[in-house]
């Protein structure tokens, strides 16, 4: 049923025409001088008014295809300055990667080099403006961490950073910035212009010159979705080009995108699971003590008795709220022995024979070995997978 009346909707001037045509054929069998003389009054009437209806319809009928046609050739314009701003972000890209290259430590970083690096940053996201929006989103995160590190950096003068460490960091993301530049991004299922309010209906009724109109699929924006590629992307490279002893590195870059998703999908793809977000309790109901997880570094322990050899999983949690409590509350492992991990319905922590605990201001790390982190893994997969399907939407 739903398909005739689909047919009769797209169709209509045809089954119009034939059934002029059948009454005319019927009035001329007929011959009744009456109903000829009616069909004659009423054809002639409707001569008169058929050139003023034939511009109403042309209007009608013409406007969306007007609207079609701009809506494409902005779409096209668009994909034209995207296509020439990749170009320019690619050479910059190519620049940067030969001032920035991968080296061995050797000089103790500074503020004027710190300085240096996040101008360069800061020049590379504006050329990303108008290229491919990922290379966009993704220049503006990698420019915000590093000035967030250079801030925190200032404030604490952390020994262990050099040049090269930051150097090498900012140059696995410059090869990912490179790639989303190779190509437009993507082209939109469709061309509709969508109406949206400025100020929400509550207050909009109020006011006037409440709307602004955007073509569907253009995501120009800075906001980064939990399940999103680009995210997972930018983790797995701060986790594949840090060391050990780069918490400081890892808590910027998470601040600047703060969300544990990516990290369980990188952990899912490599069958290991180490809580996300650990969360005490609170002695005085109000402030919730929270540390959450912002990277880990894989390293390889063998003994010289035995030769046998260990993998272990560095991890770096952070305090990110403006309340400090780490210093005063966390002493050693086994104050942790009560927190919970909030990611995954606060489940209680299981994590056993941590080594080299230790604490660094609002920081903690300490070593798993890489087959508890398995063993961990195997006991939340089914949880973590659903948690993991229910971000998506």
């Amino acid at each position: 049923m739903k398909k005739v009346i689909n047919l009769i909707l797209n169709y209509w001037w045809i089954i119009l025409i034939c059934i002029l045509t059948l009454y005319i054929i019927l009035v001329s069998i007929l011959n009744c001088p009456e109903l000829t003389r009616i069909t004659t009054t009423t054809f002639s009437y409707f001569s008169q008014i058929i050139a003023p209806l034939g511009v109403i319809l042309g209007l009608i009928l013409g406007y969306p295809l007007l609207k079609r046609k701009l809506i494409d050739s902005y779409i096209t314009n668009q994909f034209e300055i995207i296509h020439e701003n990749n170009r320019v972000l690619r050479k910059e890209c190519l620049r940067l990667k030969e001032k920035y290259p991968v080296k061995y430590i050797s000089q103790r970083i500074s503020e004027e080099y710190l300085e240096t690096v996040v101008t360069d940053l800061e020049n590379l996201n504006r050329l990303a403006i108008d290229a491919n929006p990922d290379s966009y989103k993704y220049s503006y995160l990698l420019f915000k961490s590093l000035k967030k590190f250079k801030e925190e950096w200032k404030i604490h003068q952390f020994e262990n950073y050099y040049n090269e460490t930051i150097s090498t960091f900012i140059y696995n993301h410059l090869d990912n910035i490179y790639n989303y530049s190779k190509s437009i991004g993507f082209v939109p299922e469709n061309s509709n212009i969508k109406v949206k309010q400025i100020l929400n209906p509550r207050i909009g009724k109020y006011v006037i010159d409440n709307k602004y109109y955007e073509i569907d699929g253009f995501d120009q924006s800075i906001t980064y979705k939990k399940a999103s590629a680009l995210l997972v992307l930018f983790y797995y490279t701060n986790i594949r080009c840090s060391s050990m002893d780069n918490g400081l590195l890892f808590k910027s870059c998470y601040k600047s995108a703060p969300s544990p998703s990516p990290f369980a999908r990188i952990m899912h793809n490599q069958k290991i699971y180490i809580p996300l977000i650990l969360k005490g309790e609170s002695d005085i109901g109000v402030f919730i003590p929270t540390l959450v997880f912002v990277g880990y570094e894989r390293i390889e322990t063998t003994l010289l008795e035995s030769g046998i050899s260990t993998h272990y999983l560095v991890c770096h949690y952070a305090n990110i709220s403006q309340v400090g409590f780490v210093e005063g509350c966390i002493k050693s492992k086994e104050s942790l022995s009560d927190y919970k991990d909030a990611y995954l319905a606060e489940t209680v922590i299981r994590l056993e024979d941590l080594k080299d605990f230790k604490v660094n201001k609002e920081s903690i790390s300490f070593k798993i070995s890489e087959k508890d982190a398995m063993k961990y893994y195997v006991n939340v997969k089914n949880h973590l997978c659903k948690k993991m399907d229910n971000e998506i939407f």
